[in-house]
């Protein structure tokens, strides 16, 4: 399970000015790897970043002037949510964009770009947070309730969202070596 994606090898033999010397190079070979793993890191990868946005939620609706208790209730999908009820739902969607973020993003970085850095994790991270605001902004704020929080604060927790994504990737990912 813990094993790197990438095994080195060592190649002798290249010709080198008419003589034959041992020159070391690595080659990088892909090992096969459990797309599940993959999806169900990207699942408590969305939970824990999840939490992080729901800790910026309640911030910010503190600063709007909203009880907590308000914040968590529209977080659910219904008007007559409880405040659990709430906090589960919004956890889910994380869930889930976590294991959209691990298959159709993470995944392909890092098999055409082994050797990404951490800021680079945050930035690609960055994006998919404005992509999932971009969906909640269409789809769920409405149906939610949130929409009572500026734009500017959903954005910003969006963001704080898919940074966490991307900064747990570059420090916990399946197929870092």
């Amino acid at each position: 399970m813990n094993e790197p994606l990438f095994e080195e090898k060592t190649l002798y033999g290249k010709q080198t000015r008419g003589a034959s010397v041992p020159v070391r190079r690595s080659e990088r070979k892909v090992k096969p790897f459990p797309l599940g793993e993959v999806a169900v890191d990207g699942l408590l990868q969305g939970v824990a970043a999840g939490i992080v946005m729901l800790l910026v939620f309640l911030a910010l609706g503190a600063l709007e002037g909203y009880a907590p208790s308000r914040i968590l209730s529209a977080l659910g999908l219904t008007h007559d949510a409880t405040q659990v009820q709430g906090a589960l739902v919004h956890l889910a969607i994380g869930a889930i964009y976590g294991v959209l973020w691990s298959l159709l993003i993470a995944l392909p970085v890092r098999l055409y770009f082994p050797e990404i850095e951490t800021a680079t994790w945050v930035a690609v991270g960055l994006g998919f947070g404005c992509l999932t605001w971009l969906v909640a902004e269409a789809a769920l704020f409405a149906v939610t309730g949130l929409s009572m929080l500026p734009w500017y604060a959903l954005l910003m927790a969006h963001l704080l969202y898919g940074g966490t994504l991307g900064l747990i990737q570059a420090r916990h990912g399946t197929l870092r070596e």
